[in-house]
């Protein structure tokens, strides 16, 4: 095993296990760290959703669009691998104001190529049939949402970062980073 590489990654969650993937890819000799087992932190809590939906379109658009756009364009065994499947959401509305907020949000959501509507609670049993939509004034509704199976995304992940050489070090604390000139070049 070797002890200098280009890159070291701390933490094997899932954006741990994405750099790396990327960086190995990329041809740098990558180590990646995590003091426990993979996903052993807030990513074992993942749900799996391929969300479009964010508080903060105006930092968040380009990053939901590009990253919804690699699941949706996966090809069918890589999508079928991971358990993608586009169900739609509904993000509830039940007041006046949320209801503007909702409305204010479209115009930006469709200008980036989302298609999101909002629809009645009259219309929600149609898309949702168990959902009691009599104390709610409709819901922001994007068909394009989708669900996956987090682990094996993850695992895939760390299988095409291991086929380019990414070292995996599980149960290693990092304790401290050595600096040079500004840049840390040690761990």
């Amino acid at each position: 095993m070797p002890r200098t590489f280009d890159a070291v990654v701390v933490g094997a969650g899932y954006i741990g296990c994405a750099i790396a993937a990327e960086l190995a890819a990329a041809g740098l000799r990558t180590a990646l760290l995590d003091c426990g087992g993979v996903a052993a932190g807030a990513s074992r809590a993942n749900y799996g959703n391929v969300q479009i939906q964010d508080a903060e379109l105006a930092h968040s658009l380009p990053l939901v669009t590009s990253g919804a756009a690699v699941f949706k364009n996966l090809p069918d065994e890589q999508a079928a691998g991971i358990g993608y499947r586009p169900l739609g959401s509904l993000l509830l509305i039940e007041t006046e104001s949320q209801w503007q907020l909702m409305a204010a949000r479209l115009p930006a959501l469709h200008a980036a190529g989302i298609p999101a509507e909002l629809v009645s609670a009259r219309r929600l049993p149609e898309l949702e049939p168990l959902l009691d939509s009599s104390n709610v004034l409709g819901a922001c509704y994007h068909p394009h949402e989708a669900q996956i199976y987090p682990f094996a995304l993850l695992h895939a992940t760390l299988r095409r970062a291991r086929a380019h050489g990414l070292s995996l070090h599980l149960h290693t604390k990092v304790t401290n980073f050595q600096v040079t000139g500004g840049r840390v070049s040690g761990v």
